[in-house]
């Protein structure tokens, strides 16, 4: 959860660009994003990772979708390079995904 801790710690709720927490735990947040850098899979630059990742695990896909989206989030790879989230800005060199 180091990502995410202080996320909303860091500037005042006016200036936040999503408008609360995640739908989901910040811990499957960080496991998400994990998956996908762990996945070996290249961005197809489609929520294709996030979609199933959200399915295999029973969580509401609409709801999290319009989380993503309202902070431009709109493929696998955005959400690795979504700073705006409080992240670390760039994904790990270790990430196998591309942009």
């Amino acid at each position: 959860m180091a990502i995410f801790t202080n996320l909303y710690k860091k500037r005042p709720p006016e200036e936040l660009p999503i408008a609360g927490e995640p739908p989901i735990g910040l811990a499957e947040l960080e496991e998400l994003i994990r998956t996908i850098r762990q996945s070996g899979r290249t961005c197809d630059h489609t929520c294709k990772q996030i979609k199933e990742f959200l399915q295999s695990r029973n969580l509401d896909v609409e709801v999290m979708f319009r989380w993503l989206h309202r902070a431009d989030i709109y493929c696998d790879c955005a959400l690795l390079n979504a700073n705006h989230l409080g992240g670390p800005g760039q994904p790990s060199e270790s990430s196998d995904i591309q942009e």
